[in-house]
C-alpha cells in the first residue's frame, strides 16, 4: 500500500488489507507477496476507499466463501474470496464503520453493519435484507458508536456482539434468536 492501512482479515493463508490508498489487496501470508489488487479500476470513484472488512463467509447450497468490505461512499461490495471478483454492490444507509457476520446452520448468515450515523444493523446475507436497526446514538450528536463491531460466539441461541466507538464506551450486545 501507499497509504494508511485501516483494516486486515485473514482468510485461510491469505491476508485482505483495505487501505486508505482506495484499494484491497490479497496477500499470500506464506511468501508475504502481494498476489492481487482490488481497486481502484473495479471500485465506483477515486473517492472510493475502504472503510472496513468482513468474512469469510458461506452461503449453503453455493461453493467458495465472501468477502464485504464498507467504502466511505456508503456502499458494501461483496468479493468472491479467492478470486477477488467483486460480486454485489448494495448502497448503505451511512459509511460503514466496522463489519462483522455470524454464520448460523438454520437462519443463514447475518450480516452486522456498524455506521458512522450511530446505527447498527443487523442484515441477511446475502439478500442484505434488514432484520433491524439499533440507534446507539442521537444523529444530533455526531457520535460514532460502532467504528468496532467484533462478533462473539457463546453457547446458546443468542448472538453476541461488541461494539466500540467515539463515545468512549464499550458495549456488549445480546440478539435473541427465535430459529436459530
Amino acid at each position: 500500500h501507499v497509504d494508511s492501512v485501516t483494516h486486515l482479515k485473514a482468510v485461510g493463508p491469505l491476508i485482505w488489507s483495505c487501505s486508505n490508498d482506495r484499494t484491497i489487496r490479497v496477500w499470500d501470508a506464506k511468501n508475504f507477496t502481494c498476489i492481487g489488487i482490488l481497486g481502484p479500476a473495479s471500485l465506483k470513484t477515486d473517492i472510493d476507499f475502504p472503510t472496513s472488512i468482513a468474512g469469510p463467509i458461506s452461503i449453503e447450497g453455493e461453493s467458495g466463501e465472501y468477502m464485504v468490505t464498507g467504502h466511505n461512499n456508503n456502499y458494501l461490495y461483496v468479493w468472491n474470496a479467492t478470486t477477488g471478483a467483486k460480486v454485489h454492490e448494495k448502497k448503505h444507509s451511512s459509511k460503514p464503520s466496522s463489519l462483522g457476520f455470524f454464520q448460523f446452520s438454520n437462519s443463514g448468515p447475518i450480516l452486522i453493519i456498524g455506521s458512522e450515523d450511530g446505527t447498527i444493523q443487523i442484515r441477511d446475507f446475502p439478500g442484505f435484507n434488514l432484520a433491524f436497526q439499533i440507534l446507539c446514538s442521537p444523529k444530533h450528536y455526531e457520535v460514532n458508536v460502532a467504528r468496532i463491531i467484533l462478533p462473539m460466539v457463546l453457547a446458546g441461541p443468542a448472538l453476541y456482539f461488541i461494539s466500540a466507538g467515539d463515545d468512549a464506551m464499550v458495549r456488549i450486545w445480546k440478539l435473541e434468536l427465535e430459529n436459530a
